[in-house]
């Protein structure tokens, strides 16, 4: 049905594909709050260039993607559905990669099959709603992959493929650290796999050495940060054992009847490229077993060492699980009558598992609107843990949000929120309890103060100074607490 589509109707499956991923990640765009990480994206993309790449040194990503939202920003400004317009066009300019791939290695079948699973996919739909880098890496690691192939190919003029492989793979490891493991897999391809190699080698490794060159002026940084995760740990546990492994499975097939179809699915598959003749399995089936399998598995044992096996860390990795997926069902059934069968299933059980208006859980939106709600002239508002003020500052007032340090050395100035009665803190020891007589209502706004701080002991010396009155819970991450202060 797909395998031979005529230029015209191949055209008209890539742009109907693109339209559906638009339509299915954009439609809820901006119904969730600017939450988590996104305001320190959007914070530090206002900056100007050079203070983006000073401030971002320090911390765990690279600045390319707040390079282009600084410039996004300048055009379109910080609202919601602004800040996230990006990544869904990163989305699903990934699915034109995903597309070409299928239907210039695989077929047809799988080129649409594995679109659909991408655009159908909770946690894309997830990574698409967020202003940060993961869809952005997402789209680099697809075109990067894509470019490979043709490298390796040799279907195009060599210096075509190879000079837009380098600038891909030079885009994508300054977007984000973990796209050295897009770079790593294609060098374990290129020597492992049954490929011609006589006249690849050269450009292969001259190529592979411009991007490394090209990252020099983030080398010393790069090196600083590893060391850094590598001596004092990240701030992601541990993997729980075997079983994180089925449940990073469960989060990329949207519920557990998809991930119970799937993982037999997959084991079916591999048994079947075991038992027939290994010869027929194609460059590229081998490097998608690959482009899944190693940083899924190796970001999982490592991770007892160096913990990184979080979700959105595995976003190369996820791009590769699709086509894996299409490729398993596309191939196990091989009469014509059989094999539109199983493709169909998983397209159907991801379907009927999507859910379009991705909630994130975390309501800040409507916490916030409850604070300003509750809040009079001479109120005391604290915060915890303080790196929510971002968040914060975001809804609470965005004149304050689009605050920010403008010299070497300043730091983040929390003074127009001071100025305002607002304070973040860390414990208990931060409450100035001097301004609570002048005071007539104190507001504690907890955003995971226990999973911060588990001493904080914030709530009982509010209580020794002041009367509980009302408190609000918002979702699964805030609680908002209200305290009269007593005036004897």
């Amino acid at each position: 049905m797909f395998r031979h589509p005529k230029p015209f109707a191949g055209s008209l499956w890539l742009y109907g594909l693109m339209l559906l991923n638009l339509l299915v990640k954009g439609w809820y765009l901006a119904s969730g709050s600017i939450a988590g990480d996104e305001p320190f994206s959007i914070y530090h993309a206002q900056m100007d260039v050079g203070t983006i790449i000073r401030e971002l040194a320090t911390g765990n990503n690279p600045p390319l993607y707040e390079l282009v939202l600084h410039y996004w920003i300048k055009l379109f400004g910080i609202g919601i559905f602004s800040v996230r317009l990006p990544s869904l066009l990163f989305s699903t300019l990934t699915v034109y990669f995903l597309y070409h791939i299928g239907t210039e290695f695989f077929s047809s079948r799988v080129a649409v099959v594995s679109s659909l699973l991408f655009s159908f996919s909770n946690y894309q739909i997830g990574l698409a709603h967020e202003a940060r880098t993961y869809a952005f890496l997402g789209f680099l690691t697809a075109a990067s992959m894509y470019f490979y192939l043709k490298s390796i190919s040799g279907s195009l003029k060599i210096r075509t493929p190879f000079v837009l492989l380098v600038i891909s793979n030079i885009l994508l490891i300054y977007a984000h650290y973990f796209g050295f493991f897009v770079l790593i897999i294609q060098l374990l391809h290129f020597l492992g796999s049954p490929i011609n190699r006589k006249g690849l080698y050269r450009p292969f490794f001259l190529g592979l050495g411009i991007v490394l060159v090209a990252y020099i002026p983030n080398g010393v940084t790069f090196i600083r940060r590893f060391i850094d995760s590598s001596s004092h740990g990240t701030w992601v546990a541990p993997p729980g054992g075997i079983s994180s492994l089925y449940g990073m499975l469960r989060i990329f097939t949207n519920e557990l009847v998809v991930t119970s179809l799937v993982i037999p699915l997959l084991l079916a598959a591999g048994t079947l490229f075991v038992l027939r003749n290994k010869k027929v399995y194609s460059p590229a089936s081998r490097l998608v077993v690959l482009w899944f399998l190693f940083p899924f598995l190796f970001m999982f044992g490592i991770s007892f060492w160096i913990p990184m096996f979080l979700d959105r860390y595995l976003m190369p990795a996820s791009i590769g699980f699709v086509l894996l997926v299409a490729l398993a069902a596309d191939s196990i059934m091989e009469k014509k009558i059989w094999n539109l069968a199983l493709p169909a299933l998983v397209t159907l059980f991801f379907l009927i598992t999507i859910q379009p208006n991705f909630n994130n859980k975390r309501n800040v939106r409507e916490t916030i609107a409850k604070i300003q709600e509750m809040a009079t002239e001479n109120s005391l508002i604290y915060m915890c843990p303080p790196w929510f003020e971002l968040n914060f500052r975001y809804y609470f007032d965005p004149a304050c949000f689009q605050s920010y340090p403008t010299n070497p050395g300043e730091e983040n100035s929390c003074a127009c929120l001071n100025d305002q009665g607002v304070y973040p803190i860390y414990n208990w020891t931060n409450l100035d309890t001097g301004r609570f007589r002048s005071a007539d209502k104190i507001i504690f706004l907890d955003a995971g103060a226990n999973q911060a701080f588990p001493d904080n002991d914030i709530l009982q010396q509010l209580a020794q100074y002041s009367n509980p009155g009302a408190s609000f819970v918002f979702g699964d991450f805030f609680k908002v607490y209200e305290f009269i202060p007593r005036k004897e």
